[in-house]
């Protein structure tokens, strides 16, 4: 079991929280496209870098991150 939690960091507010048997790359195209519909991009997003984020192939994919965090380690970015 996974949950996508997508919380704003300035007001605390959980903006989504997603409970799945299995996380796709799609389906967190899917969540972030409807928060982003709704309440804009980001200028930051903070994330663990986890498989799913880098199937996705964000800043921080496949073959090492901008600043060299690897997977399970907290990546924060304000570029996607």
């Amino acid at each position: 079991m996974k949950v996508l939690t997508v919380i704003d960091e300035f007001t605390r507010e959980a903006l989504a929280v997603v409970p799945a048997r299995s996380m796709t790359a799609s389906a967190l195209k899917g969540v972030l496209a409807k928060l982003f519909a709704t309440r804009g991009r980001p200028t930051t997003i903070t994330s663990d870098n986890g498989p799913e984020l880098i199937a996705f192939g964000g800043p921080n994919s496949a073959s090492g991150t901008e600043n060299g965090a690897g997977p399970g380690q907290v990546v924060r970015t304000g570029l996607f």
